[in-house]
């Protein structure tokens, strides 16, 4: 799982900010590099046990529905 995470964090966003954060801890390389495997991990184990295809833009749609539902909350300031 080491070459799959370490390709994980060169090529794609996501994993590249939870390796970053992680890094900008007082912590290691190593330490970082296992979240980004533990993550591709719990990934392919709900992908294997759903039964579903692999979303390239999953974690984009989820961003987004996330972004509107904080909008949708936000309330609105009525001026007087």
């Amino acid at each position: 799982m080491h070459l799959p995470a370490m390709a994980a964090i060169k090529c794609t966003e996501h994993y590249k900010a939870i390796f970053s954060s992680i890094v900008s801890k007082p912590g290691k390389k190593r330490k970082a590099a296992v979240a980004v495997q533990r993550k591709l991990l719990e990934m392919d184990y709900t992908i294997h046990n759903t039964k579903q295809p692999y979303e390239i833009e999953y974690m984009e749609k989820q961003a987004k529905k996330k972004l509107e539902l904080k909008l949708k909350k936000k309330p609105e300031v009525v001026e007087a």
